[in-house]
């Protein structure tokens, strides 16, 4: 019998053929690191879903003994940790919606009151070093964002740094908000700076990282993306949900999309009409 159910899976998990080892166990959550290098994280419901997680019922993982180097594999619809059986048969898939864009400027005054409102000293550390980032893509400043990006890649306490917890929130903004005409080029002018300083940083928070460069993010985040793109605004229930992820990352993620927000309102949008004349 299976020690647990798998209720739910994040878009990019993979159960059958998967080998791998436990990285890291905590009270609510296991991150397992692949043969192919990425990582699954297998949470309970009290976490929103992540593009690579499995969602389990019946058991938290601070039960079932698991350590680091303890081996993981998935065969038939089953997943064994450790000494435990999870059985993922019957989980239902989670998949976020296409990405909501708006060609206007995403208003960013009512989401930067409530987070500033909440953030606290997090805000204020993070923003000037996020201003300097918003400002160097603006300008299409190759070198001041390679300078920029360094200095929020592994910066701050945390298993995800509040430097990247932030890169994570403005790659949130640039892959589901604003036109692509003006986001695609951002991207990879973030993304080239970025590449090569996933080093620096944790293993968990490189994961993450490179989700966001290939436009993968957790729920919560996509869902206030998401509000934002459809109507420019969002209730602090919204903003609650993406606070509540870890001490700290989802208010520095929080202070990313706002940065996000604010390069999009720097930058004029791409007129087709215009282009085509």
């Amino acid at each position: 019998m299976p020690d647990a159910v798998v209720v739910s899976a994040g878009p990019l998990a993979r159960i059958d053929g998967m080998r791998g080892m436990v990285h890291a166990a905590f009270p609510s959550s296991a991150y397992v690191e692949t043969s192919d290098g990425s990582m699954l994280v297998i949470h309970d419901a009290s976490h929103g879903h992540t593009p690579t997680s499995l969602i389990v019922d019946g058991a938290r993982p601070a039960t079932w003994g698991g350590a680091p180097g303890d081996a993981v594999a998935g065969r038939l619809g089953y997943l064994r940790f450790g000494t435990i059986l999870l059985d993922a048969r019957q989980a239902r898939g989670w998949r976020p919606r296409p990405a909501t864009r708006r060609d206007a400027p995403v208003p960013v005054g009512p989401l930067t009151q409530i987070v500033r409102g909440t953030a606290g000293d997090a805000f204020e550390h993070l923003e000037p070093d996020c201003r300097r980032l918003a400002a160097a893509l603006a300008a299409g400043d190759a070198a001041a964002t390679a300078a920029s990006t360094r200095a929020l890649v592994g910066s701050g306490p945390g298993l995800t740094p509040s430097g990247d917890d932030a890169l994570v929130g403005v790659l949130a903004v640039l892959h589901r908000a604003g036109p692509s005409a003006v986001t695609v080029g951002l991207r990879e002018l973030l993304g080239a700076s970025m590449v090569p300083l996933l080093g620096r940083t944790t293993a968990i928070s490189a994961h993450y990282l490179r989700l966001a460069l290939a436009g993968h993010f957790g729920e919560h985040l996509t869902n206030l993306i998401d509000g934002l793109g459809a109507d420019g605004n969002v209730g602090p229930e919204l903003v609650a949900r993406v606070r509540s992820a870890g001490a700290t990352s989802g208010t520095d993620a929080l202070v990313g999309v706002i940065t996000g927000l604010r390069l999009l309102c720097s930058i004029p949008s791409t007129d087709p009409v215009k282009e085509m004349a």
